[in-house]
């Protein structure tokens, strides 16, 4: 089994990778003849070592002459953060391997370009919220991508953006399962408010996608 990375690229609202040109690459060939076994199937670990079956190596695959995988670098699908925030997901792997000789080679440096189409599922941004809710969705985002340079071209923000002084002055603010309303509105209809964590934030968000 070979090591992977997996990473997280925000592009362009309302855009689908369609596929992944690498347009740089170098490579090093290790000194050896190695045999890498393929991935196992996953074990719960109170088990026995004997409750484990393991997978042999395929004979055709491991007869092959082509690199394994043939592609380092895949797009591996993509979500919405927010609504409507596009993040697509990157799987690089930095190695390939040919089975019949045992021939592996590390990839030490590897530049792509994403491939991109306009997206057939339609995202509706949020129409307001907090400033405090605010901040803790776009500390959370961030946090998320391996592109943080790209978030202010990309980012798909509320249309409005109100400082609600009750939960400005308290640090909490309005639950993200409520509507973002003007405080005299949440106030008038005796809506909480609850402390909004990065980590609660990222967890509602990924249910609603």
């Amino acid at each position: 089994m070979l090591p992977v990375k997996n990473i997280n690229l925000i592009v362009p609202p309302g855009s689908n990778v369609t596929s992944v040109t690498v347009t740089g690459l170098t490579r090093q060939v290790i000194t050896g003849a190695f045999r890498i076994y393929p991935a196992q199937p996953a074990t719960v670990t109170s088990m026995s070592e004997n409750g484990a079956r393991f997978v042999k190596p395929d004979s055709v695959i491991y007869g092959s002459d082509l690199p394994y995988p043939t592609f380092p670098v895949t797009a591996t699908g993509a979500d919405y953060y927010d609504r409507a925030t596009r993040i697509v997901h990157i799987q690089i792997c930095p190695f390939q391997y040919v089975p019949n000789t045992g021939t592996l080679t590390l990839i030490t440096k590897i530049s792509f370009t994403l491939n991109l189409v306009r997206s057939a599922t339609i995202s509706h941004t949020v129409t307001c919220r907090a400033k405090v809710a605010q901040d803790a969705y776009d500390q959370t985002l961030r946090a998320m991508v391996d592109n943080p340079e790209d978030i202010p071209a990309y980012q798909q923000k509320p249309d409005s953006i109100y400082v609600d002084n009750i939960s400005e002055s308290t640090g909490s603010a309005p639950s993200v399962n409520q509507p973002s309303l003007p405080p005299s509105r949440l106030l008038s209809r005796g809506w909480l408010h609850w402390l909004l964590l990065p980590r609660i934030v990222s967890r509602h968000i990924l249910q609603d996608s």
